[in-house]
């Protein structure tokens, strides 16, 4: 999470605080804080400081930063040397602990509907998609950005100090019981799971483990809650979300209660189609390309039925929906070439999802692929990139660019396979954008898709400032 995301606004009362944490003020302060902030460097004037302890740096080293800066209080496990002792204090067991109690405050007094998200990929593009939709029907507070961790989850749920109408969740994770520790947070009336992929195979043997993990979500269900599940993926159709809670299926299937419809008429930058509801064909317009984003649809309109959301709000949220920088954005550039910025992520299924978006959007020009590093594939990374080469070469790509010593792989696999076609690997940046501006043609079709350590929006950044987008909303 960068500096901005770790911070959120919340006005907590002081002594809400004090109870909640189960803490001391050493000082109270002299008002309620208008933010809670976890990195000393994004406090603001008037912002709760919570100095957590982490893996590389402890937080408490940096309060009396915090303080310099405006902070107006902080949360500690204990007073730090060097912290003007008329700074207010409020003294906890556990400031991981204190951060999850204070959300748990503002969650027990929020009275709208609550919707959480998980699955292996999309997790982020179908929250919008849901906020976008819900918003339709009333004020909306959801996940900014993608704060799904241990510090994410809280920041969002502390959003819900403000009366709204409905609330998005998104929660991830990268190991067994992440998301047991964070659904009691949250505690949703619609539950859903996407998919499951293999991502984060590092900490897990097999893809039922990570089923097993994904389905933590339903622990932290309400009563009477739905869970929305993905009819087409076996390991997800087939999940149990206890008693008393409804299901409500999503898929191309024809046992899905929500259904992808026909396609219709599409272009570069809507596609058109039909979901199926009941007796209702809802006609959609999104500016998003692929099957993947039909999919996140549809599971964004599955959410939002649950949600008690009518269609007509479903129909005008979806054709709101703008996807964000580096998810699926499409830019046509001045020298005519089109750019399919979708590098906020990756994994073995987004890859794939993204190189079939990029063969079916309407445009003649060659079709080159930027490829990142697949990252936290464990000991089968080598063999899930080299899989990744023979789809772009069966897909008719005519360029791929590696990017990091794994996509080398990919790179191999493709000269094996496309045969005559340019295939070029490198792990430096600066080479990377030599090599694409070297072989770059006028009215290309662009990918870029690696996940988010490889930092390629360096280079889609760079070829927006060489090629300025002419078509900005």
């Amino acid at each position: 999470m960068g500096i901005v995301e770790m911070r959120t606004e919340c006005v907590i009362d002081i002594h809400d605080a004090e109870h909640w944490t189960r803490g001391r003020w050493t000082h109270q302060p002299a008002d309620a804080p208008g933010a809670v902030t976890l990195d000393s460097r994004a406090v603001r004037e008037g912002d709760l400081f919570v100095a957590l302890k982490g893996a590389i740096s402890d937080g408490e080293e940096f309060v009396a930063d915090a303080a310099s800066r405006g902070a107006l209080a902080a949360v500690v496990s204990k007073i730090p040397a060097g912290v003007d002792p008329r700074f207010p204090c409020l003294v906890v067991k556990d400031t991981m602990d204190a951060l999850h109690r204070l959300a748990g405050g503002c969650r027990d007094r929020f009275k709208g509907s609550v919707v959480a998200i998980t699955g292996s990929v999309g997790k982020t593009t179908v929250k919008e998609m849901t906020a976008a939709i819900l918003q339709v029907e009333g004020k909306t507070v959801f996940t900014a950005g993608n704060f799904n961790n241990i510090t994410g989850v809280p920041l969002t749920v502390l959003r819900m100090w403000q009366p709204a109408s409905y609330a998005v969740v998104e929660i991830g994770m990268s190991k067994p019981g992440e998301i047991s520790l964070l659904v009691p947070l949250v505690r949703p009336h619609v539950a859903g799971v996407l998919n499951v992929r293999p991502v984060h195979m590092k900490n897990f043997s097999d893809l039922g483990q990570i089923a097993g993990a994904k389905r933590e979500i339903f622990e932290g269900l309400e009563p009477g809650g739905v869970a929305v599940l993905n009819a087409d993926d076996p390991l997800v159709k087939g999940m149990h979300p206890g008693p008393e809670r409804e299901c409500l299926y999503f898929g191309r299937t024809p046992r899905a209660d929500l259904r992808l419809g026909r396609e219709g008429s599409s272009d570069l930058h809507t596609q058109r189609f039909e979901l199926l509801w009941r007796h209702e064909k809802l006609p959609i317009e999104l500016r998003a390309p692929g099957l993947h984003n039909r999919y996140n649809a549809a599971a964004a309109a599955a959410l939002a039925l649950a949600a008690e959301v009518g269609s007509a709000s479903i129909i005008e949220g979806l054709a709101n929906y703008d996807p964000g920088m580096m998810r699926s954005k499409l830019w046509e550039l001045s020298d005519g070439s089109v750019l399919l910025e979708d590098c906020y992520n990756s994994s073995p299924a987004a890859f794939s999802a993204a190189l079939n978006a990029l063969t079916h959007l309407p445009v003649p020009g060659r079709r080159v692929v930027v490829m990142g590093d697949m990252l936290e594939l464990g000991d089968e990374a080598e063999e899930f990139h080299r899989n990744a080469g023979r789809e772009a070469a069966a897909k008719d790509v005519n360029c791929l660019l590696g990017f990091g010593p794994l996509s080398a792989y990919a790179v191999e696999e493709f000269r094996r396979y496309a045969h005559g076609a340019m295939a070029e690997s490198c792990t430096d940046m600066e080479v990377l954008k030599e090599l694409f501006v070297q072989d770059h043609k006028p009215g290309d079709i662009l990918l870029v898709k690696g996940s988010r350590g490889m930092s390629l929006e360096r280079l889609t950044k760079y070829l927006l400032a060489l090629w300025p987008p002419r078509n900005q909303r």
